[in-house]
């Protein structure tokens, strides 16, 4: 995604004879000046029997509106959809983000999505890992990958999806996460870590919760030197944002091991830097709820509860996109004083916008779909 000029398809056929895939593509609905062919392959565990499709649309103009339609010489094409490039201007967008989603229990998060993304309100989606919930249902269960997919395709065929992986995707060493999902690892040499810039605003982050990320680490060396290099341009591109799964500040007393022993160990591996170099926003999930701090540091509120112009992330945890286990109602009450907003017993999902001047997110209940929960971060 950090390349402007391409994006990425994926798909899935249900039958295992070889075939073409590719690609048409152009800027006018139903015209295709533009074909690429693309390759197919399966694996083999998980009772995964199908083929899976990739192809890099490429030559894309940074900005424009791009309508496609994808297929194989077995299965002919899909339906037209289309999407947005990355532009190479400071450009406002807005994308959605969600954590810890299974099938069933995330309809209501499915058709929010859905009415927002047929409003044309987002540009691409963030999930922070736990992806289906395959490793929930007895093996097999690949086909639970396949429900899930097929569930979130109307969104998915209009939205680049951007995932992490969480700790239901550990499943055969990942395998269904590394075989459907195509993440950009130029500048890591990863597929578990990454980092790319969008519409020159935002420089985006997103690390493994699943991996080593301890001081000595691999992709703890990795991912400072990337916010460094992040933060010395941030006068070109001046917002950053880290996604990973498991979360660095929370309170839920259900999980109270998560919030008291995990969290600060996280905290002393990254939280200086996340400091240091201006990391402005910090999305989590792995907890099945809704909580976000004031601006914090070192357990306490930087400016107060203030938004303007602040010295250190806000925090977010965001899992609560609905899943086949508990929701979680608990919060430890009375709360922390960095504890700026919680949500018990309520699945839904995130809507993040920026411009160049202001952070702005909105929580929204799946229930009602109304906004229950919001925060501007201006830089003045």
């Amino acid at each position: 995604m950090d390349d402007i000029t391409s994006v990425n398809a994926n798909w899935v056929t249900n039958n295992s004879a070889p075939a073409e895939p590719y690609c048409v593509y152009g800027n006018v609905s139903g015209v295709y000046p533009q074909n690429v062919t693309g390759v197919s392959y399966t694996y083999s565990v998980d009772g995964f029997n199908g083929t899976i499709h990739n192809a890099v649309m490429t030559d894309l103009v940074p900005g424009m509106r791009y309508y496609y339609r994808c297929g194989d010489n077995n299965s002919g094409l899909t339906a037209e959809s289309y999407f947005k490039t990355n532009n190479d201007v400071q450009t406002p967008f807005t994308i959605a983000a969600t954590g810890d989603m299974g099938v069933e229990e995330s309809a209501r998060t499915t058709k929010g999505l859905m009415d927002d993304t047929s409003n044309e309100l987002f540009d691409w989606w963030i999930h922070v890992g736990d992806t289906s919930y395959a490793d929930d249902f007895p093996a097999p269960n690949a086909h639970i990958w396949d429900d899930f997919m097929n569930q979130v395709a109307p969104i998915t065929a209009r939205l680049p999806l951007m995932n992490t992986v969480g700790n239901h995707e550990r499943q055969y060493n990942f395998s269904a996460y590394l075989n459907r999902m195509s993440m950009p690892s130029e500048r890591s040499g990863s597929r578990f870590w990454y980092s790319f810039d969008y519409n020159s605003l935002v420089h985006f982050v997103a690390f493994s919760t699943e991996h080593d990320f301890s001081n000595s680490s691999e992709q703890h060396a990795w991912l400072v030197k990337d916010l460094a290099a992040a933060y010395a341009n941030k006068h070109n591109v001046p917002w950053i944002v880290v996604f990973g799964h498991r979360p660095f500040y929370c309170t839920s007393v259900i999980e109270a091991s998560r919030c008291e022993v995990e969290a600060p160990e996280y905290r002393s591996y990254l939280e200086d830097a996340f400091h240091d170099y201006q990391v402005d926003l910090v999305l989590s999930g792995h907890n099945h709820n809704y909580e976000r701090t004031y601006p914090v540091y070192q357990l306490q509120p930087t400016n107060g509860t203030s938004f303007i112009n602040p010295t250190a992330p806000v925090y977010i945890v965001n899992g609560a996109a609905g899943c086949p286990e508990f929701i979680d109602p608990s919060f430890k009450e009375p709360g922390p004083n960095w504890r700026a907003s919680c949500r018990p017993a309520e699945w839904g999902y995130g809507r993040l916008s920026f411009t160049a001047t202001t952070l702005h997110w909105q929580w929204v209940d799946d229930y009602t779909h109304g906004v229950s929960d919001e925060f501007t971060i201006e830089r003045l």
